[in-house]
């Protein structure tokens, strides 16, 4: 969140310029830098000799040539050797040239002090009977400030600024990149325009909340170069930040806010992705292994089937050979039985045979001898 707190640089100024000015009062005018004429302006002829910035010109008082500062406005400083340009530093003095041009008859009218701490003239530029230090500032290129003593001038500046202000114009618009109003308005823009919506794909979400945290830390640098306005950088962007704070630093801390919720939300759901993916993972090989195993164990089972239907069979295989040799041996067995059988049959007539035939022999030999006793 940005720090809260009160610019005080008027105040500062104030103090810087008193004693610059009792300095400046003492030195002796060179060059084309000339103390003003202490007689009346009224009496006197001025004219424009050149813009040189936007709150600076060089004119001619009463036949000399002199730089004039206008009082209690204070413009953006365009570019100047090593120094780059304040923002609408050139615009600014583009304007002070669209309101004063060479040549141009002027009126001055002083405040307490007429020197700055540069010796350059302090005064009130009216042309046409306008006030220019108020033409600049409701252009919206000057802000009003005080340099006490000198604060003549500084209410029509202020009611001037205030117009351009609510008008949105030159150092209060958002036309040009380097104004305030631009640079707040750009960061709460892109923080606003962030999409709070979470992507469902752990690739979306890393891509969104890569693009939210560099958005953020866009605008948290953008924040702090506005609030570093506070004690650095140009006095006119000093002032209107200074000015806007009040209202443009909730709205920056809201957007901040927003963002970093949105952020948060795209972390908390890649942290949700994550230990899904991490579970999933973990079911996966959960279910990988206990596949494996069930694998294994089927390997195992139908291994021992395997073996156990090789038994099974060996010892069919066995008990058929069994059989089969118990088969051929009472087969062999009752070829035997038989063949002995036919052998007893054939003895058993044989012998009957030749017991006939001794029997017929006898019977024979018992009539042959009967025969022959006979």
């Amino acid at each position: 969140m940005l720090a809260q707190s009160k610019t005080a640089f008027g105040a500062q100024g104030r103090l810087v310029t008193i004693a610059a000015s009792v300095l400046a009062f003492g030195l002796i005018a060179t060059g084309c830098t000339q103390t003003p004429s202490q007689a009346k302006d009224s009496d006197q002829v001025h004219t424009i000799v050149r813009v040189i910035d936007g709150g600076t010109v060089l004119a001619n008082v009463s036949g000399i040539e002199t730089t004039i500062r206008l009082s209690n406005v204070d413009t953006p400083a365009p570019a100047a050797k090593k120094q780059p340009a304040e923002c609408l530093g050139a615009e600014a003095a583009a304007f002070t040239k669209t309101l004063l041009a060479p040549g141009d008859v002027i009126k001055l009218e002083y405040d307490v002090n007429r020197l700055n701490p540069s010796g350059q003239t302090l005064a009130g530029v009216y042309k046409g009977g306008k006030l220019v230090n108020a033409q600049i500032a409701a252009g919206g290129y000057g802000v009003a400030v005080t340099y006490e003593p000198n604060d003549r001038f500084y209410d029509s500046v202020n009611k001037a600024e205030q117009t351009a202000k609510k008008a949105s114009k030159g150092l209060y618009g958002k036309d040009a990149k380097c104004t305030v109003a631009s640079r707040v308005a750009d960061a709460v823009a892109q923080l606003n325009a962030l999409d709070p919506k979470i992507p469902s794909s752990y690739s979306e979400v890393e891509k969104a909340l890569e693009k939210v945290n560099k958005v953020i830390d866009e605008a948290k640098a953008k924040a702090v170069e506005l609030r570093l306005l506070d004690s650095t950088g140009d006095i006119v962007s000093r002032a209107i930040w200074d000015g806007r704070k009040s209202t443009d630093e909730p709205v920056i801390t809201a957007a901040v806010k927003r963002a970093t919720d949105i952020a948060d939300n795209l972390s908390a759901k890649q942290a949700s992705i994550i230990r899904a993916q991490k579970a999933a993972e973990a079911r996966a090989k959960a279910a990988a292994e206990a596949a494996a195993e069930a694998r294994e164990e089927a390997r195992e089972k139908a291994k021992a089937k395997a073996k156990a239907e090789a038994a099974a069979e060996k010892k069919a295989d066995e008990a058929k050979a069994k059989a089969e040799a118990k088969a051929k041996a009472e087969a062999e067995a009752k070829k035997k039985a038989e063949e002995a059988k036919k052998k007893a049959e054939e003895a058993k007539k044989k012998a009957a045979l030749e017991k006939k035939k001794a029997a017929e022999a006898l019977k024979k030999k018992a009539e042959e001898l009967k025969k022959e006793q006979g």
